[in-house]
This record gives structure tokens, C-alpha cells and sequence, in this order.
């Protein structure tokens, strides 16, 4: 098994993007304007050069990927279906979940942020730094609920890339986001 795809199922079990061209977001980041992704539920555009390999992530109902990343790690964001996130209706009390779910999976530095919006709907918003086989990277995770149904949005970036570059991409893939149910 590749350390890529070794990589991208671990980040699926335990729990987007250089920002394109495009109008710009709430926050000011633009609007990713690379590959759509599509399913029942939703529609966004991961950054220009992402990609979703076919198989990659098998319990994510929608993944994009920098293949291009050459830094030993490789950007990544993930969707999955996750209906626990729905006992959770106060945005608060979502954040705190998941912040004491990142917690069991030895997290560190987790961090709930200010929420951000997916087409109308508040995120619970979180940050953390993980590590996996040796690998130090961050995450920026979405929790949020639409339609009696809960998403684990999960962007897992390199150590190196600052915060604030992490929020923007986070912004600009939110930014493209629409529900369509």
C-alpha cells in the first residue's frame, strides 16, 4: 500500500485546497473554483489541481487530494456522513464534541474557532495538530448539520502551512459550497 493511500484512509478513519480564481468569499478568500464535487446532499469545488482519486478514501462520500504536493504530505479534504454530529443542534455544544473527539484520538493543540458557513449553515469549527506515522500535520474540521443530517468536513494540511493560509483555503472551498436538498 502506497504511503499516500495509507495516508488518505487514515485521515478518513479518524474522523481542500490552494484557493483558485473566482468571486471573492466571505473573510475575503476567493472562491475554489477546481474540481467539483458532487453528491446527493451537497456540491463544492475543491482548489484548482486537486484531484479525487477513485478509491482513496472508501468511507468518505466525497474526497479531493493535492497529488502534486511534494512536501512528504499531501493536502487533503474529506466528507463524511456522520450522523452523531445531529445530537448535537447547538453550535456550541457541536464544537465541544468534537473537540473531545479529536481529544481521544490524541490530538493536540485543538482549538475551537470562529464558525464557518456552508451555504447558510453554521460550522462548528476546530483545529488541531496530529501526527501520524511520524508525520506532523494540522487539521481544520467542519461539524455540521443540514437537513437532519450531520457532515465531518475534514481538511488535513502539512505542519508547514500557517493558519491562517489553512483558514483561507477552509473559506474558499465553504464559499463554494450549496446544499442541494
Amino acid at each position: 500500500m502506497s504511503l499516500l493511500r495509507a495516508t488518505v484512509l487514515a485521515f478518513s478513519s479518524v474522523i481542500l485546497v490552494a484557493c483558485g480564481g473566482g468571486s471573492a468569499a466571505a473573510g475575503g478568500a476567493d472562491v475554489a473554483t477546481g474540481l467539483e464535487l458532487t453528491t446527493d446532499a451537497f456540491t463544492f469545488s475543491a482548489p484548482e489541481g486537486w484531484e479525487s482519486p477513485e478509491d482513496a478514501a472508501p468511507q468518505a462520500i466525497a474526497f479531493a487530494i493535492d497529488v502534486d504536493d511534494k512536501d512528504g504530505f499531501a493536502d487533503n479534504i474529506n466528507v463524511l456522513s456522520e450522523d452523531g454530529v445531529t445530537k448535537f443542534p447547538d453550535l456550541d455544544e457541536r464544537g465541544k464534541a468534537a473537540k473531545a473527539s479529536l481529544e481521544k484520538s490524541q490530538a493536540k493543540e485543538i482549538t475551537i474557532e470562529e464558525p464557518i458557513q456552508l451555504d447558510g449553515e453554521a460550522a462548528a469549527t476546530i483545529t488541531a495538530q496530529l501526527t501520524l506515522r511520524g508525520i506532523d500535520y494540522r487539521t481544520l474540521q467542519l461539524a455540521v448539520v443540514h437537513d437532519d443530517r450531520g457532515y465531518i468536513i475534514t481538511f488535513s494540511f502539512s505542519d508547514d502551512l500557517s493558519a491562517d493560509m489553512q483558514r483561507q483555503i477552509a473559506e474558499s472551498v465553504a464559499a463554494s459550497w450549496a446544499w442541494t436538498s
